[in-house]
């Protein structure tokens, strides 16, 4: 029984063997390749997602090509209708058109500022003033006002305005500054200027004009100057209520500068040799010595001047210290740092180079009655009455 167990185990055994030769030919052999699916699921995807992104890429540069011609063709276009509406704007200009103003349309100030300055002027509050019943104005004058009329002149026009007794003292070749640093009889029409009268009105408690007089001798036309210097020494400069200084105009002809010199604490505006230096230092020596006066400084007003192209007006003339509003710029400014009252007859009397005509003689260089007139009336608004 035994035995023939053992032999049937041996059958069962034998049976079996292919199995085992099935596992042995099972193993891994070097000429098959095995495949991983949960790699293969993920490469495909990889591979989906390179493929898509391949897609993308592609279609990408085709959409922003065709943006970047529609930019393009969109700039052209611009810039096209920009030149065909700049060249019809030329040729609008070149054909012309009459300028019709409408001044009830406007909206805007066309018109200059003017450069007046008004000060506050009391002399009641200056210790010892006393009026004398009597306004006396005392005009200091370059050839703006020289050789006027004496009724029709400024100096007339202004005593028929106010009803003061008006005293006018001008010279025809005298500017506000000095022409040399040093004054000397080498250049004698220094001690004519203003700076250089009013240093020997003022400068001393009583006027001395040693200078002047010694000057004169030596001046082309000398009784002029005499007789301007026998004035002077006639003044009762007690009884002066005002002083009005009317110069300027010589200054810008003769191209004088109108700062020269280095400022300092005591010359703010620079040297007697410029235009503001000068009348600066003129103007304090006067405050110092009569507290009680008015100061009134007068500026030119607009005229022509002779030029290579013939008579041109004074705002197109740029002499050394620019033009003649430049020359009343520096001036009004000089004048209100003295607190004192400065008239602007060029941009303030009511003409100027767009409306001259009637205002100015045929030339251009000097005023007609009208034009005297409305200097006058600029100048009234600024004046102290005395009571």
């Amino acid at each position: 029984m035994k035995k023939k167990y053992e032999e049937d185990l041996v059958d069962s055994y034998e049976e079996y063997e292919p199995y085992e030769e099935y596992e042995e030919a099972s193993e891994p052999q070097d000429d098959l390749v095995f495949v991983d699916l949960s790699v293969d699921e993920d490469a495909m995807e990889e591979e989906n997602t390179e493929d898509e992104y391949e897609e993308i890429e592609t279609e990408e540069p085709k959409k922003k090509h065709s943006k970047l011609k529609i930019a393009q063709l969109v700039i052209a276009l611009v810039v096209v209708v920009l030149i065909v509406m700049g060249f019809l704007r030329v040729m609008k200009w070149q054909k012309g058109k009459k300028l019709v103003i409408d001044p009830d349309s406007l909206t805007e100030d066309y018109t200059t500022e003017s450069m007046d300055y008004v000060e506050y002027f009391d002399p009641t509050r200056v210790d010892g003033y006393c009026y004398d019943g009597s306004w006396d104005i005392l005009i200091l004058g370059d050839c703006s006002i020289y050789g006027e009329d004496e009724k029709k002149g400024i100096a007339g026009q202004l005593k028929d305005k106010t009803g003061a007794n008006v005293i006018s003292l001008s010279l025809p070749d005298t500017a506000l500054s000095f022409k040399n640093v040093n004054y000397s009889l080498d250049d004698p029409t220094d001690a004519f200027a203003l700076y250089g009268i009013v240093y020997s009105m003022a400068i001393a408690e009583v006027p001395n004009y040693a200078m002047q007089e010694e000057a004169a001798t030596y001046m082309k036309d000398s009784e002029i100057y005499t007789a301007y210097i026998e004035k002077l020494k006639s003044l009762d400069m007690e009884s002066i209520d005002t002083i009005l200084i009317a110069y300027g105009t010589y200054d810008f002809l003769q191209n004088r500068p109108t700062l020269d010199g280095f400022a300092t604490e005591e010359t703010p505006y620079g040297t007697a040799t410029g235009v503001d230096g000068a009348l600066y230092n003129a103007i304090k020596i006067l405050k110092a010595r009569y507290p009680e006066k008015q100061i009134v400084v007068s500026s030119p007003n607009f005229f022509f001047v002779e030029s290579e192209d013939g008579m041109i007006g004074a705002d197109l003339q740029k002499n050394l210290g620019g033009t003649l509003g430049d020359y009343i710029g520096g001036m009004g400014a000089a004048t209100s740092a003295t607190n004192s009252c400065f008239v602007d007859n060029y941009f303030g009397a009511g003409f100027n180079c767009d409306n001259y005509e009637g205002f100015l003689t045929e030339d251009g260089t000097g005023l007609t009655e009208k034009g005297v007139r409305a200097i006058v009336d600029h100048i009234y608004k600024f004046l102290y009455i005395p009571k």
